[in-house]
């Protein structure tokens, strides 16, 4: 790995594009418990009709728990729907020195 660097990295995702929406949770490397205040707050405080958890790669586990965390303390009154995704990575890698590797 040390004679190869990575020159370029492209995320084909429409996700990348747009900021997140006034009711979107992006779930990354904050607390559950951080995301679960948040979620409440819109949907008690901000009067939020719905909103969106939207996790990546690792964060899929961690967005599902801050979920059904959300669904236990509002005690019944929220309803799931789940939608799964895909984001296409593609990275380049050049050698460092300009002789023949892999």
């Amino acid at each position: 790995m040390n004679e190869y660097k990575r020159t370029a990295k492209s995320v084909d995702s429409k996700d990348n594009i747009k900021p997140p929406a006034d009711n979107e949770v992006r779930i990354s490397h904050s607390s559950i418990t951080t995301y679960v205040n948040i979620g409440i707050k819109y949907l008690q405080e901000d009067k939020k009709k719905f909103i969106v958890l939207t996790g990546k790669g690792a964060f899929l586990n961690k967005a599902v728990t801050v979920v059904e965390i959300m669904k236990r303390k509002m005690q019944g009154s929220l309803h799931q729907y789940t939608q799964l995704g895909s984001v296409s990575v593609t990275e380049k890698w050049d050698a460092v020195d300009n002789t023949e590797l892999d």
